[in-house]
């Protein structure tokens, strides 16, 4: 028996993203954390001269989208704490 899957549910157009007012405490917590970090490594992208002005070194960092894989292990990883 062949499954066909329609890979374009999954896309990125097809996700709601979830409010931030709506993350629970740990979970507000570990975002907060990672947006930090996140930021305090563009900051690295700039440096500021000795007139004082910000000027960009290095490109930002990209943000790395999550691979088919990594969408799939968090899925079991959910209904596995679900049913937990």
């Amino acid at each position: 028996m062949v499954e066909i899957t329609d890979k374009s549910a999954d896309s990125e157009e097809n996700q709601i993203p979830v409010p931030e007012d709506k993350l629970k405490e740990e979970q507000k917590k570990e975002y907060e954390e990672l947006v930090e970090r996140f930021k305090h490594e563009c900051l690295k992208s700039y440096s500021i001269n000795r007139s004082d002005e910000v000027i960009k070194k290095f490109n930002l960092p990209s943000f790395q989208p999550l691979t088919e894989a990594q969408r799939e292990n968090k899925m079991i990883d959910a209904v596995g704490q679900a049913v937990a």
